[in-house]
């Protein structure tokens, strides 16, 4: 069976507190067995956009960090309006962690919002990078 998540249920402009997080969950598709449980790994690629106090507080540096951690490919880098873009390639699983991961950040981050688009996965990286 194919379980496919459902997208976030409020408008754009009335986002905040972290609830755009839900936003491109529905391009996830997950393999699940009937008792929920994911019968094998899907790779899966995702685009993030995370807003708040997210820049000067090293949120590059352990988001690569944690992503290595988590086997996950992809880049990270700053925008020149504040917040920081992401592209994670990888198991679902682990895309899903480290989005947990990015909705709270390291220490001195105070992450306000976070934008989740599904896309195609690649496979075009393999390793995880800060850009500048």
């Amino acid at each position: 069976m194919i379980k496919l998540l459902p997208p976030n249920p409020l408008p754009p402009g009335e986002r905040g507190n972290n609830v755009s997080t839900q936003q491109g969950y529905g391009a996830f598709l997950h393999c699940f067995s009937k008792t929920g449980r994911i019968d094998h790994v899907s790779k899966t690629r995702v685009h993030l956009y995370i807003s708040g106090r997210v820049q000067g507080v090293f949120f590059r540096a352990r988001t690569r960090e944690e992503a290595k951690k988590r086997g996950l490919t992809g880049w990270v880098r700053n925008l020149y309006d504040g917040r920081v873009e992401a592209v994670l390639e990888g198991d679902a699983e682990d895309i899903q962690s480290m989005i947990g991961w990015c909705r709270q950040g390291p220490p001195h981050a105070l992450v306000t919002d976070v934008s989740v688009e599904g896309e195609t996965y690649q496979g075009e990286f393999s390793d995880f990078t800060v850009r500048v």
